[in-house]
Formats: C-alpha cells, sequence, structure tokens
C-alpha cells in the first residue's frame, strides 16, 4: 500500500493511507484558525470597550469637579483632586497598553 507524505522531515504518524478522509487533526487545526480570529476580533472589541469606559471615566471626574465647585470648594483644591484622579487613569490606561504590547509582539520560537 503506498502512503501519501503530508509533511517535510517524515516520520511514520505524518503518513497515512491516500483515502481522501481528512485526518483528525487536520481539522482541528482548521478549526484553530478559526478560534484565533474569532479571539482576535474579541480582543479588538474588548479593548475598545475598555478605551471607551474610561474615556467615560475621564468625563465623569470632570462633571464631579465642577459639582465640587459649585458646592464651594475652591478652583484651585478641584484641580488638585481632578489631577489626582486623572493620574489613576493614566495609571490604569498606560498598564493596559503595555499589556497589549506584550501580547502583540511576536513570540520567540522554541
Amino acid at each position: 500500500m503506498r502512503y501519501k507524505i503530508i509533511s517535510l522531515g517524515v516520520r511514520a504518524r505524518q503518513c497515512r493511507a491516500p483515502t481522501g478522509v481528512p485526518h483528525v487533526n487536520e481539522n482541528r487545526y482548521i478549526n484553530s484558525l478559526g478560534y484565533k480570529q474569532m479571539q482576535g476580533k474579541r480582543q479588538n472589541i474588548l479593548t475598545k470597550t475598555i478605551a471607551l469606559l474610561l474615556a467615560m471615566q475621564l468625563f465623569l471626574i470632570g462633571l464631579q469637579a465642577k459639582s465640587r465647585i459649585d458646592q464651594g470648594n475652591s478652583s484651585l483644591e478641584a484641580l488638585i483632586w481632578m489631577t489626582q484622579q486623572y493620574i489613576s487613569v493614566l495609571v490604569k490606561f498606560r498598564s493596559l497598553q503595555d499589556k497589549k504590547e506584550k501580547n502583540d509582539s511576536p513570540k520567540s520560537k522554541e
């Protein structure tokens, strides 16, 4: 019986009889490609959602600072408070950006 070579660097388990029926691992590989694409889209949606939530948080900080001024706090106190709040949001944003860059960087092949 003749065997069809399906990979270079052939080992015994990489040959199979020419039956025309796809090997179990071939389907798994095809499905894993679709999964990776869907995971990338999901990650993109998640990233955009997080960016939107951070922008909303910055907007709400501004509203709260205006409310503090309206309640009688000085503008300088409100500005100092607002700056402290913005710094915490920027730290969150930077950590998310670092994680994204780490995930997007090409992984070294071992």
